[in-house]
């Protein structure tokens, strides 16, 4: 069969065309290091980068979440930790000052103390993440608790629980209140009745503080358990999250992306093959040009 020049050349400009695209693709696949650019290049691995990549996105928010709630709790578990060591220091106070030994002088001094003891508590009541008060509820833009001058106390917040989801359709409770731990157990009533006493040399009063402050104390304790369970649960949740995390990324790594050392072998292949091929084009149009012109 006579092959026609046009058919030649309509051959070689086809070959030429296919032998970019290849070169343009393989230059691609070097830049971005995957080897699957578009869906139509291995459609199976396409969906599957999809359901991965899917996976990932629900894995870093949850990751997020979790970190943001255990910071949360870890540092309510400071701050119940210091009310505990708040609270054994008021009962030593108490007991101290309930004995026949002590005087109206070191009862005056002593009711000095507990106010400060008192404070301290109104401002572990208040204390914040961020711009977030962790023991007002959902009430977290205002302070949950105040006092007034004559060192008796009020409560602002709620006792509305704050839900985080860490993955998987779980979620766990991310706060405990000031109306739980601190006006339900009635030791801010006592700590301002501890006052009182002292200020008015009362040993009986003084002695009849320390059932409200051991009932305080336990309330605090068990609450005290609660956050540091969760605390533990969320840690543990967070290092499932970074392994899954690694596999799933890992398994992403393999289906998408490219093998380097195999992928710039035929970027060179290609460009010699590509290289030859234009000056094959050339050389046919040349020859062409000169039969036109003869």
């Amino acid at each position: 069969m006579r092959v026609s020049q046009k058919l030649l050349m309509e051959t070689t400009y086809r070959d030429l065309s296919v032998g970019a695209e290849r070169l343009l693709r393989l230059q691609k696949m070097a830049a971005s290091g995957k080897r699957v650019l578009d869906p139509s290049d291995d459609p199976l691995s396409a969906l599957r980068i999809m359901e991965l990549r899917g996976e990932l996105s629900r894995v870093e928010p949850a990751q997020r979440k979790t970190g943001y709630a255990s910071s949360w709790l870890s540092l309510t578990d400071s701050c119940l930790q210091r009310m505990e060591e708040v609270i054994a220091r008021a009962k030593e106070i108490a007991i101290s000052q309930s004995n026949a030994t002590s005087t109206e002088e070191t009862r005056a001094t002593a009711a000095m103390e507990v106010r400060q003891l008192l404070d301290e508590m109104v401002m572990l009541a208040n204390s914040r993440m961020g711009d977030r008060y962790i023991f007002g509820g959902t009430n977290t833009l205002f302070p949950p608790v105040s006092r007034d001058e004559s060192y008796h106390v009020s409560f602002h917040g709620n006792d509305q629980t704050i839900e985080v989801g860490i993955g998987g359709g779980r979620r766990v409770p991310m706060n405990v209140t000031a109306t739980r731990i601190l006006q339900s157990s009635g030791i801010m009533d006592t700590l301002s009745n501890l006052i009182a006493a002292l200020e008015a040399n009362d040993p009986e009063g003084i002695r009849s503080s320390l059932d409200g402050l051991d009932s305080g104390y336990d309330a605090i304790l068990s609450v005290h358990s609660e956050v540091g369970a969760r605390v533990k649960s969320l840690e543990a949740n967070k290092e499932d999250l970074g392994e899954l995390r690694l596999d799933l990324e890992s398994i992403l790594s393999d289906y998408q992306d490219a093998d380097m050392a195999r992928i710039l072998t035929d970027l060179v292949n290609q460009q010699t093959v590509y290289e030859a091929a234009l000056r094959t084009t050339a050389m046919i149009t040349r020859l062409n040009l000169m039969e036109f012109m003869g």
